[in-house]
């Protein structure tokens, strides 16, 4: 009787089971009907969260559950895992989204603007200070909207030789928080560039590139005067933050086509050949650095762990004085993670801009809220203001310059800069159209190594102190001329180098000489006899990198070699 009795409770459990499964089940079907995508909170083991994360899209933690997003097609895929879930209904609750049908509604910043509004403010932007403000367009979404970007700089009509900054936000079309704060940032840099020295010390040094709407299509899925119906994923139920390639598993890890969001931003990146990315989201507080999809060891980890580690507690340091403790405190306590100690990313921007394009980006998550109400806006701006800039603000330090070709002077472009026994990964960043380079880094000694093909390999030694940013533009021989340099080695020789006061060249025959900084630009010149020739520099050159180019009388052969003053 007892045994018929436990088979009994057995099978009415089951039951229990099958119809609980069954009603979460369709509550999940009937809000993808509606909405093309559904929350669902799931129950998965430390173990298990890589399956979970190649299947859908983990959003964050919460309590001892995850909260993920699906489509159709994932929420399909995901009950083959057999995992616990519960759909996670829509708060009924309405918030206080208030819209601004104008401009003018805009002005304290405590609104969601239509998208009309939106439009309008961003051109109004470039239209109010064409000096400083120029417009892009960087694609067309699903829907037909406009992707904006506006880039402020001092020389706005013009590519310098200076680090490439670029702020975006919400591709989770319903994470808006974010947005208002780009926008915000745009009118903060422009209205005070001429009466705060810090403003412009941004808009001078720094290319700043700006996208507040990374996914509209998301944002106004209920239509353009409205953000109350804002989905995560863009018209086709894709997620964009999922939609790139990746280290790890390739070109289509969610097994999507490329999104015309995605193609448009991946060719405006290579393009703009940005240096420092950070990408705002919403639905936590933290800065979630990379990798997303790479194992986090320290084979794995990037290989300026360290500098991303440094400049987001530069990052909190800001933050804090600024807000509350409790602020940002919701995943990490430090207010920062390695993006796969959190929960696994696969076909992240983070991960493509970093590792394919040899830039560097965080995710900065910065409100448990994804779309507070409109009233807490400004309690956000007030908070976030200076943090926000103190981002920016480190493209002031590292490594850059231009580099040229020694005899032309011309700049070259994709020139391969590593540092030895330090880089990997895809950790390396090449030279740009114009020959600029710029390398974020901690503060420390390095190698930077210079090679291109059909060019002689050049590596220069620099100590990073205090936080600053050392400019040295390079020069390349071409291997043209290192083989007539190589034909005449005894020709020229140059000691004690490095030197401090006077250097002793010996020729083969009379010439000329000038020496160069790696700007090109002659600080010494002069006649040299055949034999030895005492040139005292104390007064010409300070301690830095030089060229010593000698011409030869009979021949007019041109012969170049490197001289380092040190220790003045």
């Amino acid at each position: 009787m007892k045994q018929a009795i436990a088979i009994l409770l057995s099978v009415l459990f089951s039951v229990s089971l099958i119809a609980q499964s069954t009603k979460e089940e369709n509550k999940v079907r009937e809000v993808l009907s509606r909405r093309g995508e559904a929350k669902i909170l799931v129950s998965a083991s430390k173990n298990e969260i890589g399956n979970l994360g190649n299947v859908v899209s983990i959003d964050a933690k919460n309590g001892d559950k995850w909260l993920c997003y699906v489509n159709e097609k994932e929420f399909n895929n995901f009950l083959t895992l057999n995992l616990p879930y519960q759909a996670c209904i829509e708060d009924n609750q309405s918030k206080a989204l208030t819209m601004a049908n104008a401009v003018n509604q805009m002005s304290s910043w405590d609104r969601y603007p239509s998208y009309e509004v939106y439009d309008t403010m961003m051109r109004n932007f470039a239209i109010a200070y064409p000096q400083l403000c120029r417009l892009d367009t960087i694609g067309i979404t699903v829907e037909g909207r406009l992707l904006l970007c506006l880039k402020i700089s001092d020389s706005v009509s013009e590519t310098q030789n200076e680090p490439k900054f670029f702020y975006s936000s919400s591709m989770h079309g319903d994470e808006l928080t974010g947005a208002i704060m780009l926008l915000q940032m745009a009118d903060y840099l422009l209205s005070n560039y001429n009466s705060d020295s810090r403003i412009a010390n941004i808009v001078n040094g720094i290319e700043l590139y700006i996208c507040p709407l990374a996914n509209p299509d998301g944002t106004y899925s209920g239509g353009n005067s409205t953000v109350s119906q804002a989905t995560r994923y863009n018209a086709n139920y894709v997620d964009l933050n999922r939609n790139y390639p990746s280290p790890k598993r390739g070109n289509h890890p969610d097994g999507n086509n490329w999104q015309s969001e995605t193609l448009a931003f991946m060719d405006y990146a290579a393009a703009k050949e940005f240096d420092i990315n950070i990408n705002l989201h919403g639905g936590a507080e933290v800065c979630n650095y990379p990798f997303d999809d790479y194992l986090p060891s320290n084979e794995k980890s990037h290989a300026d762990n360290q500098w991303f580690i440094e400049i987001c507690q530069r990052f909190m340091d800001t933050l804090w004085h600024n807000a509350p403790t409790n602020y940002f405190v919701d995943v990490a306590s430090s207010g920062y993670i390695l993006g796969y100690d959190w929960y696994p990313a696969p076909g992240s921007r983070q991960d493509y801009h970093t590792y394919f394009l040899h830039q560097r980006e965080i995710t900065l998550e910065v409100s448990s809220t994804k779309t507070p109400s409109s009233s807490n806006l400004p309690t956000y701006w007030n908070r976030l203001r200076s943090a926000l800039l103190c981002f920016v603000e480190e493209c002031f330090t590292g490594i850059n310059g231009v580099v040229k070709d020694s005899l032309t002077g011309e700049t070259l472009d994709n020139v391969f800069i590593y540092i030895s026994e330090y880089d990997r990964d895809s950790s390396q960043i090449y030279s740009k159209a114009n020959g600029y380079f710029f390398r974020p880094l901690h503060n420390g000694q390095y190698s930077l190594t210079f090679e291109k093909q059909g060019y002689v390999t050049k590596t220069l030694n620099f100590n990073l102190q205090q936080n600053n940013l050392i400019f040295s533009d390079v020069l390349l021989v071409s291997t043209n001329a290192s083989d007539e340099m190589v034909n005449d080695i005894e020709t020229l020789a140059i000691y004690p180098n490095p030197s401090s006061a006077q250097i002793n060249v010996t020729t083969s025959s009379s010439g000329s000489f000038f020496i160069a900084n790696m700007a090109g630009k002659r600080l010494m010149e002069g006649k040299l006899q055949q034999g030895d020739n005492l040139i005292d520099v104390r007064e010409s050159l300070e301690n830095g990198y030089y060229c010593f180019v000698f011409a030869e009388s009979k021949s007019g052969k041109m012969i170049t070699k490197p001289l380092v003053i040190l220790n003045k």
